[in-house]
């Protein structure tokens, strides 16, 4: 429910040019919905660490089968195994994997940001989805993006009173690019704001994640 059309994932690719758009990647599988926003001609890669999580995306739901059914599944700790893609690969690279109570906390760090960075292609777009109802990473990714200074928009998706829940559920996301004008078309009228200020304290790093300052009490 967090990947309607009317959410934060289909506003981004409503935006994005599917001429343009050839190679996707996407960090964690989950039941493979994100592949429904498949277009014709591209290639997407998923990456998932836990082969349970193939094996039920396959078995029990039919994302893949119907909208990718060429998808590529590439198992393992997606640090290392996105690695082996050439830099430069991807015209988008999305990281869906903090959305549990359990953050892989490896992959939202200064240097797991530089090599998503090496991996985009020019003009490339990284979407971080950070929804989780016990942890509030905004601050976390409002240093990074600062750290490395990079332009970032932020959009926080609370569908009205009524909307079923099976049907839409609030989600939040991070968008960020190395130049500006690649943001020129997320704009605030479809929700997309500036990043918080950020605070050094919560920059994360493969030596120092302070996990307590963003716990939800």
């Amino acid at each position: 429910t967090y990947y309607s059309k009317e959410g934060p994932f289909g506003r981004f690719f409503a935006v994005l040019s599917p001429v343009k758009l050839r190679q996707v990647a996407v960090i964690g599988l989950g039941t493979g919905a994100l592949a429904c926003y498949a277009g014709d001609g591209q290639d997407w890669t998923f990456y998932e660490i836990d082969a349970a999580v193939e094996h039920l995306a396959r078995e029990h739901f039919q994302f893949l089968q119907n909208c990718a059914p060429r998808a590529h599944v590439v198992l393992g700790d997606a640090r290392m195994t996105i690695e082996n893609a050439p830099d430069g690969t991807y015209d988008a690279l999305i990281v869906d994997a903090f959305s549990s109570d359990s953050v892989p906390m490896h992959l939202i760090t200064r240097e797991a940001l530089a090599i998503y960075l090496r991996k985009l292609a020019p003009g490339g777009h990284l979407l971080l989805h950070i929804s989780s109802r016990r942890l509030d990473l905004t601050p976390v990714v409002a240093a990074l993006t600062a750290d490395a200074v990079l332009p970032a928009r932020i959009l926080f998706d609370d569908p009205t009173p009524g909307t079923p829940v099976w049907r839409r559920s609030p989600a939040l996301v991070v968008i960020v690019v190395r130049q500006e004008i690649d943001l020129d078309a997320f704009t605030s009228r479809d929700g997309w704001a500036p990043l918080p200020k950020p605070e050094s304290r919560h920059l994360w790093t493969d030596q120092r994640a302070d996990l307590l300052r963003v716990i939800r009490y």
